[in-house]
């Protein structure tokens, strides 16, 4: 089970990452290759880390944050999946994990639009000291809205901790279910990588590219 220490370390972590998204420092550590991994390093496995990284990164691949569009939060369901892989063995639980990480990252994207429209109400409360230039009203507001998306990505993670730790004493018996669920993420994951990349890779000359590029791969993996 977890230590208290990592349930510490894995609750800062994934208020670092959530915060990372939108609101400081947006250095990237909100991917899930990132998030996962680390979470993976803090629990002693590193290889779930990375294997529920790759996997949540496949369904990243269409989200692009860019101003007031709705996307989910993929960092705290990271680290919460691969808690939930660490302590159960990943083989017969990174499909169940995968599942929550999702689940999770919808769940911080809603708590992204409260958290914006939170942050809407209070600069409309204080517009008449904004307008008047008072740089404290504004460095005000600046510190509400961190800490109020700290708390959310806080409390996403506490949440998917203690789901994870509900569901932790069946993982391990998933068996065949296990398995199912295993291949249902793959073949997700799958689909939303060759969905996302073609998108973005338009057409013409990038998509013939693309192609080409999971061919040579696919064909390098087979052969190694």
């Amino acid at each position: 089970m977890l230590e208290p220490v990592t349930v510490g370390a894995l609750l800062l972590w994934g208020t670092i990452v959530g915060v990372d998204l939108v609101s400081f420092p947006q250095a990237m550590l909100n991917r899930p290759i990132v998030a996962a991994t680390v979470a993976g390093f803090l629990t002693g496995d590193v290889d779930a880390g990375l294997r529920i990284g790759v996997l949540l990164e496949c369904f990243t691949l269409d989200v692009i944050p860019i101003g007031a569009t709705r996307y989910p939060d993929f960092g705290p369901g990271a680290v919460v999946a691969t808690a939930a892989a660490s302590f159960s063995g990943w083989q017969d639980t990174v499909g169940l994990a995968v599942m929550m990480a999702l689940l999770l990252a919808l769940a911080g994207g809603r708590g992204m639009e409260f958290v914006r429209r939170l942050n809407g109400r209070l600069a409309r409360i204080a517009a008449p000291a904004l307008r008047a230039g008072d740089p404290a009203v504004l460095a005000r507001l600046q510190r509400a809205g961190l800490a109020a998306d700290g708390l959310r990505a806080l409390l996403v993670t506490l949440g998917g901790l203690l789901l994870a730790w509900l569901v932790l004493p069946w993982l391990g018996g998933l068996g065949d279910a296990g398995h199912a669920l295993r291949l249902v993420a793959l073949a997700g994951a799958l689909v939303a990588a060759i969905t996302g990349a073609t998108r973005r890779a338009g057409g013409g000359l990038p998509r013939l590219l693309l192609a080409l590029g999971l061919i040579s791969g696919g064909l390098l993996s087979w052969l190694v």
